[in-house]
């Protein structure tokens, strides 16, 4: 009979590193995200049009990505295709 006996010592480097995050509490009222492209979709919208001077609402019922534009359903009965994300999109809040 033959035995071998083989040994494998492993060593380890065993280090704790304690990290402070330190969050500078500023009064910034920064507005939360706002949703872009099809994640926009059912929600409700203003959207400005400069010429007329108003805020109109409406309904975003689809997006198209190719040319960038929501087809908005505004409650007065319109629909018209609003550019409301891309290079520069019309001034709109929810």
């Amino acid at each position: 009979g033959s035995g071998g006996n083989s040994g494998a010592s492993s060593s380890k480097g065993a280090q704790g590193a304690a990290a402070k995050s330190s969050c500078a509490a500023g009064a910034g009222d920064a507005p939360p995200e706002k949703p872009e492209g099809p994640a926009l979709v059912g929600r409700r919208v203003s959207v400005y049009w400069p010429g007329e001077r108003k805020w109109f609402t409406g309904r975003v019922k689809a997006y198209d990505p190719v040319a960038l534009e929501h087809c908005v359903m505004y409650d007065d009965g319109e629909e018209h295709q609003e550019c409301l994300t891309g290079l520069d999109p019309m001034e709109w809040k929810l």
